[in-house]
């Protein structure tokens, strides 16, 4: 498409400056090679324009996916995720208690069990 409007663009400076006389056909061949080239860059614009904005929408649906699988704050899989890891902490300090009661150092050594 550029080739050929720099042909047209070298065509009417050519004519721009000639000498010789322009012709009503000559001027309409311009006019008609400049409408189909307007008309392809803006099919092309318009191609651009459509791809970036489903190119945003694909990102857009991509993220709210990834967001959905994490589990947005609040949601469903937030509060059992939030559960789960309070078990554990439970589970932890459990153990952890037992650990420390089993050794203990009592007046005469080690606790009994």
């Amino acid at each position: 498409m550029l080739g050929r409007l720099e042909t047209v663009t070298g065509f009417l400076g050519h004519l721009a400056n000639s000498s010789d006389e322009v012709t009503t056909d000559q001027l309409q061949h311009l006019e008609t090679d400049l409408i189909d080239l307007s008309r392809t860059l803006g099919a092309l614009w318009q191609r651009a324009w459509d791809q970036a904005i489903a190119e945003r929408k694909a990102h857009e649906a991509a993220l709210t996916a990834a967001e959905a699988r994490k589990g947005a704050p609040g949601s469903v899989a937030d509060r059992e995720q939030a559960d789960a890891l309070w078990s554990i902490l439970h589970s932890t300090v459990k153990v952890a208690l037992q650990v420390c009661e089993e050794e203990r150092p009592t007046l005469a050594g080690k606790a009994s069990t």
